[in-house]
């Protein structure tokens, strides 16, 4: 993989902070010469003598979000080792990248199996139309735009305890979430959301740099959970299913779907990162990661989480051209808000099924509309509007 490495000097400005980040907006908008490379680009930015940005921009088809822990590992290890003044020599692995991409085309080539496509015909079949976002006042094409909340730590721990108490999986009590706000949102409920995955179901490249982390598609349609257990026991369900059906290309899924390659084949991606653990340190030189924003999205909304050890960033990265911004402002505060009533199993009238109710543990399912006018969620986004 080609690289590129520049030392930048930025003390001499009189806002190095913003400086240093209008440097590293305008790299990550550089284009990539994927025939040529390099495929990579390091720049070591100077803050001052005791503080320095280390740049680092990988194109995507040689690097996803899970390489960046290994890369992460054996840079420190390398600091590490030139620290203590000692040679470091890493496990040579089992294969290289290239073995897999030779693996993967001999792959798609053959197809993925009679099982997986079957599977896949049923589930793609009559797709869901695109989303239609309420509240749009200009058709101008505009850029990528981000709305963003941070769930506290205290917040957090309540988390973990309800997903004990439903036996769900926090990655899959947060999806259960965004349904339920989606639903609302859009008013429909036939859903075929986009589940980032690491994509490393083979042993032998754990330990690879690579591309690969993928979207699998899930179907959510309208189900007939009537309380909050069943709901998280139902998408848990459906994760695992088409998990279990995940080694195929998006190009063969597009053909068992019939979905055209101009058109997207989700228009919400789901990704969950678990970060808690990651440790920001190179022996005793203390590191802090910058978020620089990306230039664009190839689908209509990114619905993104990253737990770190401060608490829970929630993020929406989404095309700026399809709905406005306070419409998705909004729709995190109705997130929050959906979290909140998973948290105390007290969710009142929220609804999964359009024109429903969904009814906390214990709690008797409504069977009249009476709570109609309070729109899909019901009384406990009364009060908000």
């Amino acid at each position: 993989m080609g690289s590129e490495m520049c030392i930048r000097d930025r003390g001499d400005v009189e806002d190095v902070d913003a400086a240093a980040m209008e440097l590293m907006v305008s790299l990550s908008k550089r284009p990539m010469d994927v025939e040529n490379g390099p495929l990579a680009v390091m720049h070591l930015i100077r803050i001052d003598d005791d503080h320095h940005i280390f740049f680092f921009l990988p194109h995507h088809l040689v690097f996803d979000g899970w390489s960046f822990d290994i890369f992460l590992r054996e840079l420190g290890q390398y600091y590490e080792s030139g620290v203590a003044g000692r040679e470091l020599t890493l496990e040579e692995l089992p294969i290289q990248y290239s073995d897999y991409s030779t693996w993967q085309r001999e792959r798609s080539a053959s197809g993925a199996g009679e099982a997986t496509d079957n599977y896949w015909s049923d589930e793609l079949q009559s797709p869901p139309p695109p989303i239609v976002w309420p509240g749009l006042t200009t058709s101008t094409a505009r850029p990528l735009e981000r709305a963003m909340t941070i769930v506290d730590k205290s917040t957090c721990d309540s988390l973990e305890l309800a997903c004990e108490h439903y036996k769900a999986k926090l990655p899959d009590f947060l999806l259960a979430a965004l349904l339920v706000t989606l639903s609302k949102a859009v008013n429909r409920n036939d859903h075929l959301i986009g589940l980032a995955t690491a994509g490393r179901f083979l042993p032998e490249v754990s330990g690879l740099i690579g591309l690969f982390y993928s979207y699998v598609p899930v179907r959510f349609r309208q189900s007939d959970a009537n309380d909050i257990g069943h709901l998280m026991k139902y998408v848990g369900e459906r994760v695992k299913a088409s998990s279990e059906f995940q080694d195929i290309s998006q190009t063969r899924l597009r053909t068992l779907g019939g979905i055209a390659e101009d058109q997207p084949l989700f228009q919400v991606t789901y990704s969950y990162q678990e970060a808690r653990s990651r440790d920001l340190s190179f022996a005793d030189l203390p590191l802090e990661q910058i978020s620089v924003d990306r230039p664009d999205t190839m689908n209509d909304i990114d619905f993104w989480l990253r737990n770190t050890r401060d608490g829970l960033v929630v993020s929406l990265d989404y095309r700026g051209s399809i709905a406005e911004h306070a419409i998705m402002e909004r729709f995190l505060e109705d997130y929050l808000a959906v979290l909140h009533g998973f948290i105390n199993n007290n969710l009142g009238g929220i609804a999964w099924q359009c024109g429903g109710q969904l009814a906390a543990e214990g709690e008797t399912r409504p069977s009249d509309s009476s709570d109609k006018k309070s729109g899909l969620f019901g009384r406990l986004l009364q009060g908000k509007r």
